[in-house]
């Protein structure tokens, strides 16, 4: 989700292990996606069909608590999120009642919006 300079560069890297790339971001150009071998899809779409969701977006009006519950429920039981953009993007507690529900398996941030205290859900991890 985001397809810009670093979201762009994850995408080569996934394809040079091998993965299927897809990617939604509403302002990058289809050349450049095609060119590397990613096709750009609608954001249900990329949230619904993702094993792994990689998030590189500013935090924006549109973008805040873009993956929310409705989102979480989309997608794949199981799925694994790296988020390197804003904290803002997801809402956190329903990314701990996705935990919890086992949508989610994994989570990785760089940043928290509100920095949610430890609690159980927060930092289990199944593997």
């Amino acid at each position: 989700m985001g397809f810009g300079k670093v979201g762009s560069e994850v995408a080569r890297r996934a394809k040079g292990l091998g993965m299927h790339v897809i990617a939604h971001d509403p302002y990058a150009p289809a050349d450049c996606a095609c060119a590397i071998g990613v096709e750009l899809v609608s954001s249900d779409e990329a949230i619904s069909a993702a094993d792994f969701i990689s998030l590189h977006m500013p935090l924006t009006p549109a973008t805040s608590k873009i993956l929310n519950d409705e989102a979480f429920a989309k997608m794949k039981k199981g799925v694994r999120i790296v988020n390197v953009a804003r904290g803002g993007v997801i809402d956190e507690e329903a990314l701990v009642r996705a935990l919890d529900a086992g949508i989610v398996a994994q989570h990785l941030m760089s940043s928290q919006k509100n920095h949610l205290q430890k609690t159980t859900s927060w930092c289990n991890v199944k593997m």
